[in-house]
């Protein structure tokens, strides 16, 4: 029987959950993951959680380090695995208990988040030090190369669409909304702020013949001010599978903004994209984004620079369906193989 530790910040974290599931079908296996809320029914009983419902979360971050320290000194742990490496404390801690093997899942990653030299420098002897370090595309593989790490993978951040299976929950819900299917319907998913869109998806939602949809959490209060008093329609938070039968259904362009803020945003590697390709959406983006670049490449949606009125740009309903094998390259079980064996769990 081996172990395998995942400490994250993040209680409902979609990436971990794929590598959960990846990991807990490959071969008997004890799984547990640090987390902070309720994630219990989110991983459907298939490992152990020790999680809190601390509404400060810097201190759930404290009172999950001293939980970390207890399962390190009780548990032999083929891997522990640091889901955003800003939890540096976390591996730290296990680098000093002289525990062999540790992963870094870089997908949202201080080495790029932070414009202080002095902690990217920190961040860099860290991601240097670790035996594994999973980034999600080229562009950052590249970037982390020319900093000296040496030790990455390419993991991208793909939909598990064998998750996905429409259920009347998804009709019912999406029934209670007025999506007109004569117009453009645009979505705005996820983090919802200034550098992540907010102010191209009112524009739009000014413009005739466009619908704007928001699902996901509004960082302020000001923004949240300025939506509700915007055409813009809120769905709430949604989960995973619902998000999917909506850009399935119903959204012809799903948006994809990164204001370049640092170098986080520059090398932005959004699952939106992966999504709208399992799905056939088509993407907004701008390009400060590098990745916009396979965007253009791959005809995957509108990509527009800052001297651009994104009101002025050219919508249409999208009517089609991108190429099977196409779609295909970009799922998660084509890296289950890869998963395990960069995890060190074939040893």
């Amino acid at each position: 029987m081996k172990n395998v530790l995942f400490v994250t910040s993040h209680n409902r974290d979609i990436r971990v959950k794929k590598f959960v599931n990846t990991i807990a079908s490959s071969e008997e296996i004890n799984i547990d993951i640090i987390s902070i809320g309720n994630t219990n029914q989110y991983y459907n009983k298939i490992c152990r959680i020790f999680s809190n419902s601390i509404n400060s979360r810097k201190l759930a971050i404290i009172f999950n380090y001293f939980i970390l320290l207890k399962l390190i000194f009780k548990n032999n742990y083929n891997n522990i695995i640091v889901v955003n490496d800003s939890l540096f404390l976390a591996y730290i801690s296990v680098l000093i208990f002289k525990i062999k093997i540790l992963t870094i899942d870089n997908h949202d990653s201080m080495v790029l988040k932070t414009n202080n030299k002095y902690v990217k420098k920190l961040f860099v002897k860290i991601n240097k030090i670790v035996p594994q370090n999973i980034v999600t595309d080229i562009n950052r593989f590249e970037y982390f190369s020319k900093l000296g790490i040496n030790n990455s993978v390419i993991i991208p951040n793909v939909p598990d669409i064998d998750e996905y299976e429409i259920n009347s929950k998804n009709i019912d819900l999406f029934n209670k909304f007025s999506i007109q299917q004569e117009k453009v319907n645009v979505l705005l998913a996820g983090t919802i702020a200034v550098s992540r869109g907010i102010d191209e998806a009112l524009a739009l939602s000014e413009v005739g013949n466009i619908n704007v949809y928001a699902a996901g959490v509004i960082l302020n209060d000001n923004d949240r001010k300025r939506v509700k008093n915007s055409k813009i329609i809120m769905l709430g938070r949604l989960e995973v599978n619902d998000y999917y039968f909506l850009l399935e259904n119903f959204i012809d362009y799903l948006i994809c903004i990164y204001y370049p803020l640092n170098d986080n945003q520059i090398y932005a590697s959004p699952n939106k994209i992966y999504d709208a390709i399992s799905f056939n959406s088509k993407i907004i983006i701008n390009d400060d984004v590098l990745i916009s670049d396979f965007v253009k490449k791959n005809n995957l949606g509108l990509v527009f620079s800052k001297s651009e009125n994104i009101k002025e740009l050219k919508f249409f309903k999208q009517n089609f369906k991108y190429c099977k094998n196409f779609r295909r390259k970009y799922i998660w079980s084509n890296y289950n193989d890869l998963i395990i064996k960069t995890i060190n769990l074939n040893k």
